[in-house]
């Protein structure tokens, strides 16, 4: 299964198929190259007044992918990669639970707190420092005016000494990645780290160039932590 729905229909849907808005807007950016692969998208595109032909074109993908960024739109999944929790949508997206689904939150919280064990860090969300990285912008804009022609945010440099937090969970290790238990170090699961992470041109030895503008320290969406021998 693999389908958009509007707000208003969430709760015909079982919590752990609701796909974190984080995660989805990465899945439903692809699938507009095939609209018609994911049930409730041609919709999608419709109420944002774009034509089928015409929702790969940035302006228009940008209207569509902000529908789900913020929580207007959900994708729905047999087997998401971050379900959302009743925490997330309270807190989130406004919605309000019975008092019986309160309950159940709570008791998962409980035995979420109580457990530890191997895992992997996974990305739950991105905050940028909208304080400093105003200040970097102003400085990189003054900068960009001396490059005749360009436009401003179309290269990587002006966007250099910016900076973001990202938020990651510690998770159980899923069937496929039994093989890594014996290896992983262990923390609560629900921990929470942040990485801080700037924008720099450094070292890329994929590029002919030797360097590339990118996030450091570099960081992926999942990541394992090995117990120190």
């Amino acid at each position: 299964m693999k389908e958009v729905v509007a707000r208003s229909e969430i709760r015909r849907h079982q919590l752990e198929s609701i796909e974190s808005p984080f995660f989805a807007k990465c899945k439903v950016e692809r699938s507009l190259s095939n609209p018609f692969s994911v049930t409730g998208l041609p919709e999608l595109i419709r109420i944002c007044g774009v034509s089928i032909e015409d929702c790969q074109l940035e302006y228009h993908k940008r209207r569509i992918i902000e529908k789900i960024e913020r929580g207007e739109w959900f994708l729905i999944l047999d087997r998401p990669f971050k379900p959302l929790t009743y925490i997330e949508l309270e807190k989130n997206y406004g919605f309000r639970f019975a008092a019986s689904a309160c309950r159940q939150l709570m008791t998962e919280k409980v035995n979420r707190c109580l457990s530890r064990g191997p895992g992997r860090w996974v990305t739950l969300n991105i905050q940028a420092d909208l304080a400093t990285n105003a200040l970097s912008f102003a400085a990189n804009w003054l900068t960009s005016r001396g490059d005749e022609g360009r436009v401003f945010l179309s290269d990587g440099k002006d966007y250099a000494n910016t900076f973001r937090t990202i938020i990651q969970e510690w998770q159980p290790l899923i069937d496929v990645e039994e093989h890594l238990k014996a290896q992983s170090a262990h923390h609560e699961f629900g921990e929470l780290r942040r990485i801080r992470q700037q924008f720099v041109e450094a070292d890329d030895h994929w590029q002919i160039s030797g360097s590339s503008w990118h996030w450091r320290p570099v960081t992926a969406d999942i990541e394992y932590e090995l117990r120190e021998k």
